[in-house]
């Protein structure tokens, strides 16, 4: 697993993360709103760990959706073919409060500039529209309506 920290603040935390096949991220509960954007991959598997279910989700570059807080002990698993690999912006509940996961020993990696991202349609349905945009412009027009229309806390 390798996971780059690009931005913290006191509310928000943007960080990659990517995992070759079969790889998994620790065991987790998610206590923050977020915004994920597939940067490529096949397959996630989500393992629940108090009841041993597991959900696949089939992935696609340029799928991006928001996701809840979520209190069940859970981790991702890598079940494609190829490297999964995907930026999350977690907006932070507490000032300087943890996001779901932050390991201390994880490889910094470098962060492709010309990667391409499909926005997700206004409606909230998952999967990319037909237009395309950067890394960078994903995460600044998330931010600006975080911060322009205020998600529950």
């Amino acid at each position: 697993m390798k996971v780059e920290l690009i931005t913290k603040r006191d509310d928000l935390l943007i960080r990659r993360l990517v995992l070759e096949p079969g790889e998994e991220m620790p065991w987790h509960t998610d206590s923050c709103h977020r915004f994920s954007a597939v940067v490529r991959g096949e397959q996630l598997r989500i393992e629940f760990h108090e009841t041993g279910e597991e959900v696949d989700v089939v992935m696609h570059p340029g799928l991006a959706d928001w996701d809840g807080p979520d209190a069940r002990v859970h981790c991702g698993v890598n079940a494609g073919t190829a490297p999964y690999d995907e930026i999350v912006m977690f907006f932070l509940r507490d000032p300087g409060g943890n996001s779901q996961l932050e390991p201390a020993n994880a490889s910094a990696i470098a962060l492709p500039t010309s990667a391409v991202f499909a926005l997700p349609p206004r409606s909230g349905v998952r999967g990319p529209s037909r237009n395309t945009t950067s890394i960078a412009s994903i995460i600044a027009s998330c931010a600006a309506r975080y911060f322009l229309s205020p998600l529950p806390r």
